[in-house]
């Protein structure tokens, strides 16, 4: 098997490192401390939590639930999300008790046609009911004498549902519950942030702030080099330093990177192989930019190019960059500016801009 997975978490065999911020949630999960947990995307928030979870499931009795709401776009679908999730506990007397109570709502039986597996569809009238259903659901399960846990991912998801209101809501209904923990998870940093750091926001300061950074070097060096070792495979240490700049220590291009390079079944590592697997990469990036150059407007398309060329632009809108990339007004670059970020495609770290998907930076790099 392949050590360096790119989808789902395993176990902590293939999971690099994360010991300290593992036992920082642990922690906060045993002293009934809510946690919200942010980064860049595809940097390892999922992975996280997931680890957290396999070590919780070790040691303690607790009932954990993930939840992923990036494709919810509404109340509804957030408390059908909720619920299902809570439904796939693997406890037959969890099960059983909570499946006879969520059935007073009359859900609907559906299969996912992805996974093939059974789900409740609750169908709201409006979105009171929806509210006054999840208060009922959290209240029944604050009851039960284990402790649950619930991570919601991309939990910035919320703020924009029709529903304007919920924010509020359901930090009021969160703050009286003890029994039940909960892990919050961003990745829209501006978004997440400003949820919980700005004193008008309802969840200003209701948790524990953790962002998770990238991994240090040395520790990632570490986790690859072992990888191939195990798998005896050879590989030279300079050639591990050489794909940890490449991707940028960014998890998730970092992995998938390795999986290519692990994949070509070859024995002793090469700089050809290195560099063909670059190569392959920069090809698969020229597909995906010809499909954003029919999405995308000029003036964001060039914006984009310009940034991508750079490992980070502080002043985009400045008269040396303008000039330099043959761009248009400052009013337009701005306009730009704010639609890249929102359709997250670039963001900003340490006043400079730069674009999430680190692939596509050095295809435009390369051209």
């Amino acid at each position: 098997m392949n050590p360096f997975l790119t989808t789902a978490y395993k176990s902590p065999e293939y999971f690099c490192n994360r010991d300290k911020e593992t036992k920082r949630l642990m922690s906060a999960v045993s002293n009934g401390r809510n946690t919200v947990l942010y980064s860049l995307r595809r940097v390892g928030k999922s992975g996280l939590i997931k680890n957290t979870f396999y070590h919780l499931s070790k040691t303690t009795d607790y009932h954990l639930v993930y939840v992923d709401i990036y494709n919810t776009y509404n109340t509804d679908d957030f408390v059908n999300e909720i619920v299902n999730q809570l439904l796939k506990i693997k406890k037959k007397q969890w099960f059983n008790k909570a499946f006879n109570f969520i059935r007073k709502f009359q859900p609907t039986l559906t299969f996912n046609p992805i996974d093939g597996q059974t789900e409740f569809k609750f169908n709201f009238s409006n979105n009171q009911e929806a509210r006054y259903s999840l208060d009922d659901i959290l209240n029944y399960f604050e009851d039960f004498d284990t402790q649950i846990v619930i991570a919601i991912d991309e939990f910035q998801q919320i703020t924009k549902y029709p529903d304007r209101s919920f924010e509020g809501f359901l930090r009021s209904k969160i703050q009286f519950l003890n029994n039940i923990s909960f892990i919050f998870s961003g990745s829209q940093q501006s978004i997440i942030t400003s949820m919980f750091f700005d004193h008008s926001r309802p969840f200003y300061q209701s948790a524990e702030i953790m962002k998770l950074e990238k991994l240090e070097k040395e520790e990632y060096f570490n986790f690859i080099s072992e990888r191939f070792a195990k798998t005896k495979k050879l590989i030279e240490p300079d050639m591990i330093y050489d794909i940890l700049d490449w991707t940028e220590r960014h998890t998730y291009y970092t992995q998938n990177f390795c999986n290519k390079l692990w994949g070509k079944g070859i024995k002793k590592i090469t700089n050809d192989l290195i560099a063909q697997v670059k190569n392959e990469i920069i090809i698969d990036k020229e597909k995906y930019f010809i499909e954003l150059r029919h999405l995308l407007p000029p003036n964001q398309l060039s914006l984009l190019r310009a940034i991508g060329k750079n490992k980070g632009v502080e002043k985009p809108s400045s008269i040396e960059f303008i000039s330099k990339y043959k761009l248009s007004s400052t009013s337009t670059i701005n306009s730009a500016l704010k639609a890249l970020i929102e359709k997250e495609l670039i963001y900003k770290e340490e006043d400079r801009y730069k674009i999430y998907d680190v692939f596509l930076s050095r295809f435009l790099q390369y051209n």
